[in-house]
């Protein structure tokens, strides 16, 4: 049996889950003290709800990761972005493919 995923559910995903996400992620980034020009990783993202919420909080000159190990659910948060600065990515959250970048001094 392979890795289970939302596929089945992204299209409706919004209508039930999102709605929970809209509540509770502005306490998390609160909490986080997201703050402009900070890079997010925002793992499990969905329809991307939670990232875009991240986006606004480290605007003007923050990143943002996206990473989902459902194509279905990131081509609906693809639907979203409009211009802010998130990159999506499809990857399992427990092998993540991504390098620190790391100031040299």
């Amino acid at each position: 049996m392979g890795t289970p995923t939302f596929d089945p559910v992204a299209a409706v995903y919004d209508d039930f889950i999102g709605q929970w996400t809209r509540l509770y992620i502005p306490t998390l980034l609160r909490a986080a003290q997201a703050r402009a020009g900070q890079r997010v990783l925002d793992l499990a993202t969905g329809t991307g709800e939670s990232a875009l919420m991240a986006a606004d909080a480290v605007a003007p000159d923050g990143r943002i990761v996206g990473a989902d190990i459902s194509v279905p659910m990131l081509r609906g948060a693809l639907a979203k972005l409009g211009a802010r600065p998130i990159r999506l990515v499809a990857m399992d959250g427990q092998a993540l493919a991504l390098r620190s970048r790391r100031s040299t001094r």
